[in-house]
Parts: structure tokens; sequence; C-alpha cells
């Protein structure tokens, strides 16, 4: 993952721990913080912070992908289908598949967040 992904991926989340509650975070990792957020989510700018949260997770996964399209592309140039090659490109088509799923489920999360945004402004 490329240091800018990283940075604004834990950007958003330490983001949405500022916004959400005044605990002290200094315990917590990126997961618990995501986590906590979700189980306190009330307002429009506490769902619109996670829906931003996941768009960005869902765009570092994207890009993801896009390395392991390469990489894939890569070992399928190597040679034939047997041998260790064969089972590179069956580990890039597999991450392939489960990353395409988790951008996909990371998507709905945020579509959802923005919804609820939505509904709390009302």
């Amino acid at each position: 993952m490329k240091e800018s992904a990283k940075v604004l991926v834990l950007s958003s989340v330490l983001a949405i721990g500022t916004l959400i509650s005044p605990i002290s975070y200094s315990d917590m990792d990126g997961h618990d913080l995501v986590a906590n957020a979700v189980a306190n989510a009330k307002t429009k700018a506490d769902h619109e912070a996670l829906a931003s949260n996941f768009e960005n997770e869902a765009a570092v996964t994207k890009a993801k992908i896009m390395e392991h399209r390469k990489m894939s592309q890569s070992y399928r140039a190597l040679g034939p289908s047997k041998g260790p090659a064969a089972g590179f490109v069956g580990h890039c088509d597999n991450l392939i598949a489960k990353e395409e799923e988790v951008a996909k489920d990371l998507g709905e999360l945020a579509k959802l967040h923005r919804q609820l945004a939505a509904e709390a402004a009302k």
C-alpha cells in the first residue's frame, strides 16, 4: 500500500475518533476506533465521517486490486501455467476476487451511512 493511501486512511479513522466521543483513544487501534464510531454514530456528521472512512477504505482496496492485477499479469508472462508461476497467478487472482468483494461491501457501508446521515439531518 502506498504511503499516501495509508496516511489518508489513518487520518480518516482519527478524524472519526475525534468527532465521536470524548473518550481516550490512546489504547485503541484503528479497528477499535471505527467500531466505537459505528457504535456511537447518531448525528449527520457522525454518519458522514463514517461514510467517508468507508469510501477511503474502498479506494485503498481498489488500489490493491490494481496492484494484484499487475502482479498476476507479470506472473503470467513468466511462462507456462504449470509450476511455481501458476501458484502465484492463482494467489493473485484469488486476492483480486476477495478484494473486489471487500471494495463492494465497503461501498455499501458508505452508501448506508450516507442514507443515515440524510435521515439524521431531518
